[in-house]
């Protein structure tokens, strides 16, 4: 069974998780781009809906600042692709890559940025997900989610 603050981080991970499934079921239904579309084109207009469905939360894409400094992880300059958080706080809900399948190199270094993400308490993000972004012959995006967060590993 889950001890109290597990059972917590349990739920809050699932309320994350289905917003975050409905932010894609709209992106993927009302959404059309070419398959040649920019990675930042993509996520720049997926970051619109995450604030739809977390309005209580700053949604930023390409947000590279942690109060003052820039953001960096193991010694070099990053920039998630979409986080939802609190603003000049050290409150960090979501954070989200997301890539084209075709792009495998950037798939590789997404996954490890999140993997790393979530270990580093520099930068307690509480859930972090992965989209992979395929075209298929009408344009229309296909989304698959991956977590890297653990609901009783983090709360």
């Amino acid at each position: 069974m889950f001890a109290v603050g597990q059972w917590s981080a349990v739920m809050q991970h699932a309320r994350v998780e289905t917003r975050l499934n409905r932010v894609i079921a709209a992106f993927c239904d009302l959404e059309r781009f070419p398959p040649t579309v920019n990675d930042v084109t993509l996520t720049t207009t997926l970051a619109r809906y995450v604030q739809g469905e977390f309005r209580a939360w700053n949604v930023d894409a390409e947000h590279n600042r942690s109060m003052d400094d820039v953001k960096k992880l193991e010694g070099k300059a990053v920039k998630p692709d979409i986080i939802a958080h609190r603003r000049r706080r050290t409150s960090n809900l979501l954070v989200i890559e997301a890539k084209k399948s075709t792009n495998v190199r950037g798939v590789a270094e997404a996954r490890r940025r999140l993997e790393v993400f979530h270990l580093d308490p520099q930068y307690p993000y509480r859930h972090c997900a992965f989209l992979t972004l395929r075209f298929d012959e009408d344009d229309q995006p296909k989304c698959s989610v991956e977590w890297f967060c653990c609901a009783g590993r983090r709360g």
